[in-house]
């Protein structure tokens, strides 16, 4: 079991994040991503590039986006057709956060703040 992952419904398949196994808290975060199909049962996929635990995820034009993370690490994008992780520049330094896509925008509010902040996939901006 573990805590602190995220998790997030994309084409009918659960995919799960990052979190911190219960059975060995002496380890680090971890860099897991898997996916559960009802009909399929669970399949492991590529491994983010950072460890994350107490991050958040969402779902954006087909392709998945990991903010924050507990520790300070870049923010990441996934496509689950390719199997393939890159970093986001200017997504960094979120530490625990949460998030939502609206009209095609992430909205995400770090753990210590009480502004929500907005990330526009298209021009890169981050702002308040």
């Amino acid at each position: 079991p573990t805590h602190g992952h995220a998790a997030v419904v994309f084409e009918n398949r659960i995919y799960i994040t990052g979190g911190k196994s219960s059975e060995t808290p002496s380890l680090a975060a971890l860099t897991d991503c898997y996916t559960y199909d009802p009909d399929d049962n669970v399949t492991h996929k590529r491994h983010m590039k950072f460890r994350r635990k107490g991050h958040a995820m969402c779902a954006l034009r087909g392709k998945l986006y990991v903010l924050g993370g507990g520790e300070i690490t870049p923010a990441e994008c996934y496509d689950p057709r390719q199997d393939m992780w890159w970093t986001i520049p200017g997504l960094d330094g979120l530490g625990r956060v949460s998030a939502a896509v609206v009209k095609d925008v992430i909205y995400f509010l770090p753990e210590e703040s009480v502004q929500v902040e907005y990330f526009d996939i298209d021009t890169g901006e981050r702002a308040r």
